[in-house]
């Protein structure tokens, strides 16, 4: 059941609406991040503020859990944070133990306008009142030695864990500033046959995130796609959202706000479908 938890952070991250008309992009390959030039206004600026929230539905549970996702500014000038935290409903609720899972980054600028890791945090409550127990991950991300220090938060005690080094050349993001940057268009446009890849960073070292945007050959046939649509697969470290190998998709309609998001094969009993509920700011 907590697995199931995670997972909905999947579809948290990729389905919120996508808009890379802002943008101009000279590279739309495979690989590096494309260079951008951001249009007034700026195509971060509209998505602070916004409150996404879902409802994720697996086997004959409807509302098995539900989420939210937030972008806002600090009281300190130039930095960002976002948030996404889920928790289980009823019957899930109880044999998870009021299971709550919240990913937290503070963000900044880089000289490019995308947005950088400075921290990224991972942590999980269960319990209630003064039962209620948490452990934090986090992850402090140094540009200028090219480290990633990790440690851990257990019931306010910090205790430092390892130095992990970036990989040569790259610019790592945790995923949620990956899912902002994303948005803003500075991985180019949503556009079929896109291959993207975002670098990031799991416990283990230097990983990647891999967008691609299928063709309608590509579409798998058992989902119900409304026509119009852009369909996406997304490929994660299974260290990130604990998926076993399942694969994600998302379609966004012509607006590009999402319709909908599948989870396969989860425990191998099914799969997870994502609805968002309501939204605001831009959010329609």
């Amino acid at each position: 059941m907590s697995r199931i938890l995670l997972l909905l952070g999947i579809f948290l991250v990729m389905a919120a609406p996508v808009r890379s008309a802002d943008v101009m992009t000279t590279q739309t390959g495979f690989g590096s991040p494309a260079p951008v030039v951001a249009a007034d206004p700026d195509p971060l600026d509209r998505m602070l503020g916004e409150r996404q929230s879902f409802d994720i539905a697996f086997l004959w549970f409807d509302r098995l859990a539900s989420g939210e996702l937030s972008l806002v500014t600090t009281e300190e000038t130039g930095r960002y944070r976002a948030v996404l935290e889920a928790k289980t409903l009823g019957l899930a609720a109880w044999l998870t133990r009021d299971r709550l899972q919240r990913y937290e980054s503070l963000l900044r600028r880089g000289e490019d306008g995308r947005l950088l890791t400075i921290s990224h945090s991972s942590t999980i409550f269960k319990g209630k009142g003064r039962k209620r127990r948490g452990r934090t991950k986090i992850y402090t991300f140094n540009y200028v030695d090219r480290l990633v220090e990790v440690s851990v938060e257990r019931n306010g005690e910090i205790s430092s864990g390892e130095s992990l080094p970036m990989a040569e050349g790259e610019q790592p993001q945790d995923i949620l500033a990956a899912f902002y940057n994303f948005r803003a268009g500075y991985y180019g446009p949503l556009r079929p046959g896109r291959n993207v890849r975002i670098p990031t960073f799991t416990r283990k070292g230097p990983s990647e995130i891999l967008i691609d945007v299928l063709t309608r050959s590509e579409w798998p046939k058992k989902l119900k796609i409304p026509e119009g649509d852009v369909l996406c697969r997304v490929t994660l470290d299974p260290e990130v959202f604990k998926t076993g190998g399942g694969k994600v998709y998302v379609w966004f309609n012509a607006d590009r706000v999402p319709d909908g998001g599948v989870v396969e094969k989860v425990l191998g009993m099914g799969d997870v479908r994502g609805t968002r509920i309501k939204g605001s700011n831009n959010v329609q």
